[in-house]
């Protein structure tokens, strides 16, 4: 998870708001994390993402990223002979 999205989630989270019967039989609103929890909650989640990342997606990104690295290096000319499809282009057009 991208940091950008694991912090909009944690915004989210630390702003949602539960219903609840006071002990005056009155129905009030507070916070589903206290102000004071919020920084080990933080943390729990942080350290549970980090310990159960993708660990097989992470090496196709590296592999992924190898290879256009490899790619985007290499001086390979087209293989592709290019007189022999300018005539066979040719002979098509002749033919119809």
């Amino acid at each position: 998870m991208k940091e950008e999205k694991l912090n909009n989630f944690l915004k989210e989270l630390f702003e949602k708001q539960i219903d609840y019967v006071g002990y005056d039989n009155r129905m009030s609103k507070t916070e589903l994390i206290d102000k004071k929890s919020r920084v080990i909650v933080e943390q729990m989640l942080r350290e549970f993402l980090l310990s159960n990342r993708d660990e097989k997606q992470g090496v196709l990104e590296a592999k992924v990223f190898a290879y256009e690295q490899i790619i985007s290096k290499s001086n390979f000319a087209p293989i592709i002979d290019t007189k022999q499809v300018k005539t066979e282009e040719q002979d098509e057009l002749t033919n119809t």
